[in-house]
């Protein structure tokens, strides 16, 4: 069963980069035409990682997969958590979690900096 759900979740994270079957764009094809319209032609995309985690809305005793989206620059995050939103990613709807909280808490969260602590070197 986990084999079976990890490589659905590998499957739609290789159909969020690339472009879908019928034509509708990817996720880096639908960043990079948002970007065009003002002018610039770059990378949004830096990674996508499958991983486990427990949905932070509700009660869930056991984990789901995830697919997180790593983008190269923070201030994107916004313009992408609404393409996911909206259907212009392979014509589906995608929920984006955690896109609401600003960068600097998620990167201390990340790497469990807390005020007033210690940071090793």
């Amino acid at each position: 069963m986990a084999a079976a759900a990890a490589a659905t979740a590998a499957d739609a994270t290789n159909a969020l980069t690339a472009a879908g079957a019928a034509g509708a764009p990817g996720l880096q094809d639908a960043a990079a035409a948002a970007s065009e319209r003002s002018g610039r032609r770059k990378q949004h995309v830096a990674d996508l990682l499958l991983v486990r985690a427990k949905p932070m809305y509700g009660y869930y005793p056991d984990e789901a997969l995830f697919i997180k989206v790593v983008l190269y620059n923070p201030q994107e995050v916004n313009r992408v958590s609404l393409l996911l939103g909206s259907g212009a990613i392979l014509g589906r709807r995608f929920q984006p979690y955690e896109a609401h909280i600003p960068y600097l808490l998620q990167l201390k969260i990340g790497f469990n900096l807390v005020g007033m602590g210690w940071i090793k070197l």
